[in-house]
């Protein structure tokens, strides 16, 4: 073959001996398009995996891409972006929504589609927008949808005002069998024989923000017989509701924020979960399949009667949810019926004075083979009193291995809590301890920390330490997780590690956060952590200074996986994750860190790489000294704006990022 002939990796075509291949020949021989070739069928199935738009873009590709967007079985009008911006910019509500009226109108009247297999809104609309919405439904519905979401709450999370919500169309329940009574109303479709409106087809129907009646979920549940997941959110119309019938097909069910509701009867089906609001007659019968169940109340009568009512269930459920804006609502209750299947309880409340909270104890006792329990502390300014601890209830968790504690502030509530837990926890294997203001972190906009949040973290940190720090042996806890975040220019991350490493020769996973780098790399004189297998260290990199990597030390070395997330704690491993909005680039000499052989570091990630000095002299760093390195991954991407809720265009900073890291990579 001559110099200039080129053989396609994909060809299985013998070779001529003593052939040449002509000038022409070379010339003819154009790169295929493979993926072009493959059918349509293929294709619409990969742009049902992009979003809208992306989809859309690929038109432009060649006349064979042009209209097989228009094809996709799966819309979602999802609009983060500018969901963002009006939770920053109230005002901005009114143009939004319009601008998203006649994106979803231009995209339904350009989509040929015969059937969906979902149709999704998510936007804050409200009965404003009643007859556009009725259409969109109607289009759906003629299709066959098969998952159906319409999530018009406040920022997708809060409920509207009742009065403002939009209604469900009835009459669309009545089509099943016939065109709509506005068939001439609009018609999106270039199909020459409209379908019929199709139920039968619906497997998942999630409707938030929207009014809907008990008549029309019950018409739902017995027209749609392949309907497995139905979810009510906000709801002002729900009153009367009843769920019955062994031929059901429904295994999740889910009611939620739903005030007004009086009667909820729900019996003789098999129901895996189910989720409920409180309602004034609750009546749960005859449930065979149920496993988990999440409640929200707010008065000490219905959880009375709740947990009466799953007392009926207490040899099958694994999973209780419970969910109250006052802890005193549970906390009266005292004679629990036992749960002896129950293998995960968890509690969301609000805490915004000190209470005790071990009268929650009794609940935890009447679960014997608990092996997971959390506790989401709601606050903003959280109190804090002097007091005596208060006991709890005596038991022996025998099968308790984790407790999560959210929103955990160093109050007395808190420590005696804890300290509960490890007395008579004998088998408990790991303790999370979250002091971040769950309130704010739930926010539809990052909020930045306040001191507040700040000291939580100091105050948490500082019960922690002096709980378990002469308890580990004691108890044989095995750390498997540390969660450290250092305060701005006061206590060093480096000296909390100090002092964990007393007792702690089995601790195998190591993070570490500071939002100032310079409090971790002052320290050099680090313990002996001989088993650590996994570090992680969240910090801030806003300047190109060296990322001291004197850390690693003679005491790190058998670690055999590093991840460090700078200014957030990434929660995948083996990762150097830098975050930077206009990354500053100097020119410097490189600095040299430890030398040590770094005999079991397989990988690493460097993600928010943009070839600054501190990064190149870093990946250097590893390169000469992870003598068993198997994998390096270089991320260039800005990690700030990947992390935020919206997706973000790539920016001139990115790209360059881009290009100087395969550059210098």
């Amino acid at each position: 073959m001559g110099k200039g002939g080129k053989v396609s990796s994909c060809s299985q075509l013998k070779k001529c001996p003593n052939s040449r291949r002509t000038p022409e020949d070379q010339i003819s021989q154009v790169p295929v398009d493979r993926t072009s070739l493959l059918p349509d069928e293929v294709l619409v199935f990969i742009l049902s995996l992009l979003t809208i738009n992306e989809a859309a873009q690929t038109s432009v590709l060649s006349s064979r891409w042009k209209n097989l967007w228009k094809y996709t079985p799966r819309l979602d009008f999802d609009a983060p972006k500018a969901m963002a911006g009006i939770a920053r910019k109230r005002e901005l509500l009114e143009s939004e929504r319009c601008k998203y009226v006649n994106w979803v109108n231009r995209v339904m009247q350009l989509h040929e589609g015969l059937t969906l297999d979902e149709f999704r809104l998510c936007f804050d609309l409200d009965i404003s927008s009643q007859k556009e919405i009725d259409r969109w439904l109607e289009y759906a519905f003629r299709r066959g949808v098969k998952w159906l979401e319409l999530n018009l709450l406040i920022h997708g999370t809060f409920s509207q005002n009742f009065s403002r919500c939009y209604d469900f169309p009835d009459y669309l329940l009545n089509l099943i069998n016939g065109l709509s009574k506005e068939q001439l109303h609009l018609d999106y479709s270039t199909v020459t024989h409209p379908k019929l409106v199709e139920f039968s087809s619906l497997r998942a129907l999630c409707l938030k923000g929207v009014n809907v009646t008990g008549e029309v979920i019950e018409s739902f549940l017995h027209n749609c017989p392949l309907l497995e997941r139905l979810v009510v959110v906000g709801s002002g119309k729900l009153v009367n509701l009843l769920v019955s019938g062994s031929s059901l097909m429904l295994k999740h069910l889910e009611i939620q924020f739903c005030h007004n509701a009086k009667s909820i009867k729900i019996s003789d089906c098999n129901l895996v979960f189910l989720g409920m609001c409180e309602a004034e007659n609750l009546e749960l019968m005859n449930l065979p399949m149920l496993s988990e169940v999440f409640v929200s109340g707010k008065s000490p009568n219905f959880w009375r009667h709740v947990f009466l009512q799953l007392s009926r269930f207490r040899s099958q459920l694994e999973t209780l949810k419970l969910e109250d804006s006052e802890p005193e609502n549970i906390m009266t209750l005292r004679d629990f019926a036992q749960l002896c299947q129950l293998k995960e309880l968890l509690i969301r409340t609000y805490a915004f004075d000190d209470n005790s909270l071990m009268r929650l104890t009794f609940l935890i006792k009447a679960c014997p083979f608990l092996r997971k329990f959390g506790l989401q502390l709601l606050w903003w300014e959280p109190v804090k009193i002097n007091r005596e601890n208060e006991k709890g209830a005596k038991c022996t968790l025998k099968h308790l291995r984790e407790i999560e504690l959210a929103g955990y502030y160093g109050r007395t509530s808190d420590v005696e809590l804890l300290m509960y837990f490890i007395e008579n926890a004998v088998a408990l294997e790991k303790i999370i301890i979250n002091p971040r203001s769950q309130v704010k972190s739930q926010l539809p906009l990052p909020i930045r920390r306040t001191k507040v949040q700040m000291a939580a973290v100091t105050t948490a940190l500082k019960e922690v330490e002096q709980l378990l720090g002469s308890r580990i042996n004691k108890q044989e806890l095995k750390y498997k997780v540390s969660n450290f975040m250092g305060k701005r220019g006061k206590v060093s991350s480096c000296c909390r590690l100090h002092k964990l490493s007393r007792g702690c020769s089995q601790l195998e996973t190591l993070k570490v956060k500071d939002c100032e780098p310079e409090n971790i790399i002052m320290c050099r004189d680090f313990p002996q952590l001989s088993q650590l297998k996994e570090l992680m260290i969240g910090t801030g990199a806003m300047d190109d200074d060296s990322h001291g990597i004197d850390f690693l030390d003679k005491g790190l070395s058998t670690l055999a996986q590093i991840c460090v997330a700078v200014d957030f704690i990434c929660e995948c491993v083996n990762c150097l994750q830098l975050l930077w909005v206009d990354p500053v680039k100097i020119n410097r000499e490189n600095e040299k860190g430890a030398k040590c052989a770094l005999k079991h570091l397989r990988e690493i990630e460097l993600a928010g790489y943009y070839g600054h000095t501190s990064d190149v002299e870093l990946l250097m760093y590893f390169i000469e000294n992870a003598v068993a390195l198997e994998k390096i991954v270089i991320n260039p991407r800005c990690q700030l704006q990947f992390q935020f809720p919206l997706r973000i265009r790539r920016t001139k900073v990115e790209m360059a990022a881009v290009t100087i890291a395969l550059k210098g990579g």
